[in-house]
């Protein structure tokens, strides 16, 4: 997925690992925007949570069986891991 933190977009793996900083020559990737998954970073990379990762990839992991619904997943936000929210276009 592409997480968002504070300002900057990061492209992240299943266990919330970051990749590289998202920009243009990853323009081809149709991934999920997710919020929620850690603070900006004050040095460095960004350190996210692994709870919040792990709802997250498990909710992706249940819409990938929809292949309809999952390929209009456009954001999740798990800022409140009791109340995630999910955005379709």
């Amino acid at each position: 997925g592409i997480a968002r933190i504070g300002r900057d977009l990061y492209l992240i793996d299943e266990h919330g690992t970051v990749i590289d900083e998202f920009g243009p020559s990853y323009a081809d990737l149709d991934l999920p925007v997710i919020d929620g998954l850690a603070q900006p970073p004050r040095e460095g990379a960004p350190v996210v949570d692994q709870g919040r990762t792990a709802l997250a990839a498990r909710l992706l992991d249940d819409v990938a069986r929809h292949e309809q619904i999952a390929a209009r997943v456009s954001q999740i936000d798990v800022s409140n891991v009791r109340n995630v929210s999910v955005l379709l276009i």
